[in-house]
Order: structure tokens, then C-alpha cells, then sequence
């Protein structure tokens, strides 16, 4: 039922980053574009491993075939926490501050983790996929797990260690399902 209005939901998915625009009516609304962000890069990258892990449950499939439009939303919504940070902060002060391009400043992190996003965001379409040939397109969309790692340093900075900490076991814990997602593969493949 839900292939049926596939490509409906999906216009609905890209749609709701619209609700980002919001931020225009109230700027200090930014600050919460981040965990919505967070929260579907998340899904995203959690997605696949867990049905390579739970393939009985088909509530991951349903998800997966959503997965290439959540990861622009989250996109979009992380360039709006982006541009409206920059604005309140002079933006100019910061970028040619010394201070930003050092390891321990958390902008620093951002910025990395923003350039490897970038060759995922424009090989995010089915053009794409057909023109850099699927190996290949499979190779940049790895850049995910390092712009993820890259991010979850950016976000465990910016308020304390514990927060740093979170987003360590966060990490910890999407290699383990991860390794655990490749073993079940495996073990599909020699059975």
C-alpha cells in the first residue's frame, strides 16, 4: 500500500523543510534546528543496519526507502542552525577568528564535517547514481559515517564533557550495531 503513494510521501518528506524557513520569524528558533537535524542523521544512518540486523521487521524497509530524502532534510536543517548561528555571532569575526580553525574549537568541527557533507548532499539523486556509477557513488556516500563522527564531536563540544561523552557512546554504539549488521550479512551470504 504505502508504494502506492511513494512519491507523494517523499515530496511531503522534502517538504517539511519548509518548517525550517520558520526560522525567519523567530531567529533564535535555530538553536533547536540541530536535534531535529541530529535526530535524522541518526535514522539514517542507523536504518540500514538494524534491517541488515531485524530483517523481519518491516517497519526498517519502510524507513529505508525514505532514507535518501531524510538525509537532505537533515541537511537543510543543519544549514539553517548554520546560517542563523553565523548571523547572531558576526559571522565575519568568527570565520577569520584564529580561535575557530584550532581542534578545540567546535566550530572547527562543524566546518569539517560541513565539507565532507557536501559531495553526499549532490550525489544524493538517482542522476547521480546512474552517471558516477553505483561502486563509486557508494564510495562518497561512506564520507556519511566520517561527517557523522565529525558532527558528533562538534556536538559533544559545544556544551560540556558529558555532552561529549553521549556522543562518544553514541558512536560506540553505531560501530557495534554496525559490526553486528555486517556479520549477519555474512552469515546470509555463506548459509
Amino acid at each position: 500500500m504505502i508504494i502506492k503513494y511513494l512519491k507523494y510521501i517523499k515530496y511531503v518528506i522534502l517538504s517539511i523543510s519548509l518548517f525550517s524557513l520558520f526560522v525567519f520569524f523567530d531567529p533564535r528558533s535555530y538553536k533547536e534546528l540541530w536535534s531535529f537535524s541530529w535526530f535524522l542523521l541518526l535514522v539514517v544512518l542507523f536504518i540500514r543496519p538494524f534491517r541488515d540486523i531485524f530483517p523481519k521487521f518491516k517497519i526498517f524497509n519502510t524507513i529505508m526507502i525514505f532514507r535518501r530524502e531524510l538525509w537532505i532534510l537533515a541537511w537543510i536543517f543543519w544549514i539553517m542552525h548554520w546560517v542563523w548561528y553565523f548571523l547572531e555571532k558576526e559571522w565575519f569575526t568568527l570565520i577569520f577568528s584564529q580561535e575557530t580553525w584550532t581542534l578545540s574549537s567546535y566550530i572547527w568541527w562543524w566546518m569539517i564535517a560541513w565539507i565532507v557533507s557536501l559531495p553526499l548532499l549532490f550525489t544524493s539523486n538517482n542522476f547521480s547514481l546512474k552517471k558516477i556509477w553505483f561502486k563509486n557513488w557508494k564510495l562518497i556516500q561512506r564520507l556519511s559515517y566520517l561527517m557523522f563522527f565529525f558532527a558528533a564531536i562538534h556536538i559533544g563540544m559545544i556544551h560540556n564533557w558529558e555532552n561529549l561523552f553521549a556522543m562518544i557512546f553514541i558512536i560506540i554504539i553505531y560501530i557495534i550495531v554496525y559490526v553486528l549488521a555486517e556479520k549477519t550479512k555474512k552469515n546470509k551470504t555463506s548459509v
